[in-house]
């Protein structure tokens, strides 16, 4: 099990004050309770190419938007047609995931969705109705 926590916008505002004071990366390293190279290659990363200097704010920015890019996506519920259509079979007609996905496969002729995206809307909470 990993142990390593993301920076925060705090952590990245102490590494701007320890470079204005001219600190080493490994004094800001040992003040933030983290590795030199962590330091190192978060300065290096978001070290800004025309003026030169380190950003916290820009550095969080992009961690905040690298982070939006990450883990699945249920994509089906872009398309409201098509999430309306799973939730009737799914709710209504009480059919299973594998039986959603292979009947869209065989009306289209193509994979629309794998029954573990259907599932992974079930444990989300996606499909359930109001009032119940």
């Amino acid at each position: 099990m990993s142990h390593y926590q993301h920076l925060t916008i705090n952590d990245r505002e102490m590494i701007l004050e320890g470079l204005a004071q001219s600190k080493t990366i490994r004094e800001i390293a040992r003040k933030l309770k983290r590795a030199p190279s962590t330091i190192s290659r978060e300065i290096k990363r978001h070290m800004s190419k025309n003026a030169g200097r380190y950003s916290p704010d820009k550095a969080q920015n992009d961690y905040k938007f690298s982070k939006s890019k990450c883990g699945r996506k249920t994509r089906f519920i872009e398309d409201p047609s098509l999430f309306q259509r799973i939730k009737h079979l799914f709710l209504d007609c009480q059919w299973s995931p594998e039986e959603i996905s292979q009947r869209l496969l065989l009306e289209t002729g193509e994979k629309i969705i794998s029954f573990i995206t259907i599932y992974r809307g079930v444990y989300a909470g996606l499909f359930d109705k109001p009032g119940l």
